[in-house]
Parts: C-alpha cells; structure tokens; sequence
C-alpha cells in the first residue's frame, strides 16, 4: 500500500520526476568522472613503479620532432646512436617496437590457430588467426623488462648483436608451449629470417604498449613473443625506431647536464631533439590531471546543489499544495510520521532509476586506454559504493527541506488547504 501510494504520488508530477532523475544521472556520471581522476592521479607512477621500480627516475626518452623516413634521417640518427652509445655505454641505450608476424612453421597448425583466435576474439586481430604480436626489444629494454623464464635459457647480450645469415634467438609465452617447440626454428615471413625458440617466458609479464609509455597502460605479453630488435639501418626502420628511443642515466650525470648534452649533441647532427625522464612526464601528466579535476569537480558540485535544490523545492512545492490532501490523511488516521515516510519514499524511489542509468552510462564509458586523462578505468565495486554512499547523502540533504515544511505545517493550514 505504502509503495503504491509513493508511485501515484510520483505519477502526478511525473514529468518533473523524469527530469529530476535525468539530472541526478548526469549529476552521478560527472562526479564518478571526478572522482575517477582523483584515484587516477597516482596511476602513471604506481604503474611505472610495478614495472620498473625506482629506476624509470634515472630513464630518459628522446623525442625527434624532424622524424621522417628520409635517409638522411636514417644517417643521421645512426651517428647519434653511436655517439650515445660511447657516451652512456651501449647497454644504456635503447628501444623497443611492437609489430606482428606469420611463421611458415605456424602458418597451418591449427592448436595455434585456435589459441590465437582465443586470445583475439573480438578484436581485428581475429582475422588474422595465423598472425603473432611480437615485441623487438633493445638489451637495455630487455634486462628492464623482467622477463622470467620458465623452461630454457633467457636471451644474452650478445644475441642483440646480429651476425649475417645467423639464427636470431626469441623467447616466447608459456602460453604456447607445446605448440611451439623448445629449439625449434621457424621462419618469419616479416624479413624472412630465422628464429630459434631458446626460452619460455612468465605469463603473467606486463610491458609498455607504444612510445609513449606513461601516458598509456601496460599491456599483457602472455600472447606474445619477445626477440632482439635487429633491423636494416635503413629510413623507415630508424624512423619507427626512433619513435621509442630511450636511454639510462645510470653514470650518476646530472638531470640538466645529461639533457643538456644530449641536445647538444643531436643539434651536432642536425636533429631537433627533445630529452625528457619518465619523472617528467610523470609530473606533466598530473599537472594536466589535477586542472582537469579542478574544474570537472568544480562542475560536479555546482551539479550536485543544483540537483539538490531542484529535489528539495519540487517537493517542497508538492507539499505545499497538497496540504488538503494530507490534512485528510491525518484526520483518517495518519500520522506525521507516516507524511514523511511517504515523502522520504519518493525521494528514494527516484534515486534507483538515476543509480541504473548512471550505472549503465558509466560502464559504456569504461575501457578508454590512455591514462592521461580519466577515462572510467577504475570503475569498479569502490565506485559503486561511492555512488551508493553520494545517492544516500543526497536524499538525506535533499529530504530536510520538505520534511521541515512538514513538521511546521498548522492545523489550520490542513484544514484550509493552499492559503
């Protein structure tokens, strides 16, 4: 009885109902946004630190803003390889670079057809079923990656240096073993080159994605193969190369000398280079995150008084003219208890359609992969409590005025009706 009376008492102002719980959704959705940013802003950093520690601080990237495929490029980014390389130390330089192949050996094996298209269902990868990511990785990348093997051997350093017509060794997930063999050599038909299978590697291993590693979440390596980044020093390779180029200050060189010099000595070769650490990106982003926040929490709490009010005096009318009405109801044996319940009730009924709309527009914003901004990525139990915790308060806040009007409504304003 109480229910039905709550939904008919609804279904007289049913188009301010309707507004109000479009306006608490939105009002949800933006503070859930804000909310998402605040626990995001230690994100890039906590993610760093899970992969590398405290040493991404003394990790460097450099950023060439007259990258191109020319091989005067090419020519040029070589002779600054070779000068970092003299300078840091060869083991100190590096990149890495996310592609895809086909095994002749695989081309036909259906368990890794079928594993593949597990891996890739739903993806455009999935037409691809024959077709493996694998990651061309730098030592320097490679020593950083914590990459455990499972069976076999791990990859040495002098297996990054490529000797003509030589076998090139990889290593691959544990996922596939048993459809790839320990020691078995297959073709790639990416540069046609054969590769060895010397090692198995840990499932469970995450790694950065693309060039710009702190801006982007870390990706799983459980589908992918990892080799040594061996390529022709040619205009497109060193471009590609070039778009993930690192470096590790490990010689105890000072922030400013190091980026310093090396600017230096990119200008010597007629490159337009950039030199930034990790830590400074890190830092970049959660300067642009905590403006962001500032203002879409600025947003949410205009919203959230807005929405409030707009709650608080719908209903405060509603009791003003009805004051017959519940004048009646309490002379038939209703108390003042039982008004409020009804108007609490109200209240709250409105909330459960705002809580599944909202629920609903924040999981169809969920899964974005850049953490330069909030994108919904942490939308989880903690987020519905939150909205369960914010939904409460704001029918407390939102149910004081009414309640009030309520409690200091005379009999003769029952009996009379509006004044």
């Amino acid at each position: 009885m109480l229910i039905k009376t709550i939904l008919k008492g609804l279904f007289k102002k049913k188009l301010s109902s309707i507004l109000i719980i479009i306006q608490v959704a939105i009002t949800v959705i933006i503070l859930v946004y804000s909310y998402d940013s605040i626990r995001m802003l230690d994100y890039p950093q906590k993610q760093m630190e899970s992969v590398l520690g405290n040493e991404y601080k003394n990790i460097y990237q450099i950023s060439f803003n007259n990258s191109s495929d020319s091989q005067q490029f090419a020519d040029s980014f070589s002779k600054l390889d070779d000068n970092l390389c003299k300078y840091l130390g060869s083991s100190n330089i590096g990149s890495y670079h996310l592609t895809n192949t086909e095994y002749d050996e695989l081309s036909n094996n259906n368990k890794f057809k079928n594993l593949r298209l597990k891996f890739t269902k739903g993806t455009f990868k999935e037409q691809y079923p024959s077709s493996i990511e694998l990651y061309t990785v730098d030592y320097s990348i490679y020593k950083k990656m914590n990459v455990q093997i499972k069976d076999g051997q791990a990859l040495k350093e002098e297996d990054f240096i490529y000797k003509n017509n030589s076998v090139i060794p990889m290593v691959v997930s544990e996922v596939y073993k048993g459809i790839i063999n320990l020691n078995q050599i297959y073709t790639s038909r990416l540069d046609n080159r054969k590769y060895k299978v010397v090692g198995f590697f840990n499932d469970n291993l995450k790694w950065f994605e693309n060039s710009y590693p702190v801006s982007n979440k870390l990706i799983s390596l459980n589908d992918k193969i990892i080799t040594p980044y061996i390529i022709e020093k040619s205009g497109l390779n060193q471009a590609i190369k070039s778009q993930s180029y690192f470096f590790i200050n490990d010689k105890g060189i000072s922030d400013s000398n190091v980026k310093s010099n090396i600017c230096t000595l990119g200008r010597k070769f007629n490159l337009d280079i950039e030199c930034t650490s990790l830590n400074d990106q890190i830092q970049q982003i959660r300067t642009m995150n905590k403006q962001g926040i500032f203002i879409t929490t600025l947003i949410a709490v205009f919203f959230t008084i807005v929405s409030c009010l707009g709650l608080s005096l719908i209903m405060y009318y509603s009791i003003n003219s009805k004051k017959s009405e519940i004048g009646i109801r309490i002379v038939c044996g209703g108390s003042t208890k039982y008004i409020k319940t009804l108007i609490i009730g109200e209240i709250i009924t409105l909330m459960i359609p705002a809580f599944l709309i909202s629920l609903i527009a924040l999981y169809k914003l969920r899964g974005e992969s850049s953490i330069g901004i909030s994108t919904m990525q942490l939308f989880d139990l903690n987020t519905t409590a939150f909205i369960i915790i914010f939904l409460l308060v704001f029918s407390i806040l939102s149910s004081i005025l009414p309640l009030r009007k309520i409690s200091k409504l005379s009999p003769k304003e029952l009996i009379g009706g509006k004044e």
